[in-house]
């Protein structure tokens, strides 16, 4: 098989190196037995050497007596050089590459934050959106339980007892559960539509109350006062127009949702006014929203 020129130099720029190799150690190990024969002083001259100063002996250096030297093949030269060259850049590029990938993996990491922060921030508005979507459903849908007019048999007497009438609506799209009503009338020296504070309703106020479903746009659904008698001199300052008749009204109820809702109502009744007529305080009329 024929071998290959470029194979062929290099066997021989080998073997130069090697022969040149060679002949540099022989040269070495004869001036290293030149050497060690000259350090090596004569008797006679022994005593004189002790006598010189110490001082010049270590300033004095001794030259070499034999030079070798190696000249390798200019093809040998310049095809190290051009490995030496290769490697450089390889080495450069590998770098370059190590930067570009450390640079992509930033990138990447930063693009995966950022979409990991979108999406979280997409799921919040989402989140809100359904929130309000079915917040504005439940509004939509829910029951709204009102006082649709209040009405008294008789003006206030001393020493008889009266009641007021109350009668409720539902104006909502579903039914209300579990109604609870508690009204409370009383006699107070004032001017309308400004009258006494609104009655601090609890759990242990007389009510009235139902189990049963109230459809929408049920009416005449009734929530009377308890029956009461009033002090003579407040009944002589109604009729005289120095006192009012006042009713505050407290209805508690449950929508379809299983949602609580509450709404308040405050009226006044003036003597000599139509016993079905009352106008509504400026104050203490709210339900929740």
């Amino acid at each position: 098989m024929p071998q290959n020129p470029g194979d062929l130099q290099s066997r021989k720029l080998d073997k130069a190196i090697v022969q040149a190799l060679r002949d540099l150690m022989v040269s070495v190990h004869s001036l290293d037995r030149h050497l060690e024969a000259l350090s090596q002083p004569h008797p006679e001259q022994e005593s004189t050497a002790k006598k010189k100063d110490d001082t010049k002996n270590k300033d004095y250096l001794i030259q070499p007596t034999i030079r070798s030297i190696v000249e390798l093949p200019p093809d040998f030269i310049r095809s190290q050089e051009s490995g030496q060259n290769k490697n450089y850049r390889l080495q450069k590029r590998e770098a370059a590459i190590a930067r570009l990938n450390y640079r992509v993996n930033r990138c990447i990491k930063r693009a995966a934050w950022f979409t990991f922060g979108c999406a979280f921030i997409y799921a919040g508005i989402t989140a809100g959106q359904w929130y309000e979507l079915r917040r504005s459903f439940t509004i939509d849908q829910r029951a709204w339980m009102s006082v649709d007019q209040f009405a008294v048999v008789n003006e206030p007497e001393a020493d008889h007892s009266f009641s007021v009438g109350v009668l409720l609506q539902n104006t909502g799209k579903t039914p209300a559960l579990k109604e609870v009503c508690q009204a409370y009338p009383l006699l107070w020296r004032s001017q309308p539509p400004n009258g006494p504070p609104m009655t601090p309703f609890n759990d242990n106020s007389p009510a009235t109350g139902s189990e049963n479903a109230f459809a929408p746009g049920a009416k005449n659904i009734e929530c009377d006062t308890t029956p009461w008698t009033p002090d003579a001199a407040l009944v002589t300052d109604y009729r005289e127009h120095r006192a009012a008749l006042y009713i505050h009204v407290n209805i508690k109820y449950r929508d379809i949702f299983s949602i609580e809702h509450w709404t308040k109502a405050c009226a006044f009744h003036s003597y000599g006014m139509p016993l079905h007529e009352f106008g509504y305080c400026s104050y203490g009329n709210d339900m929740d929203r």
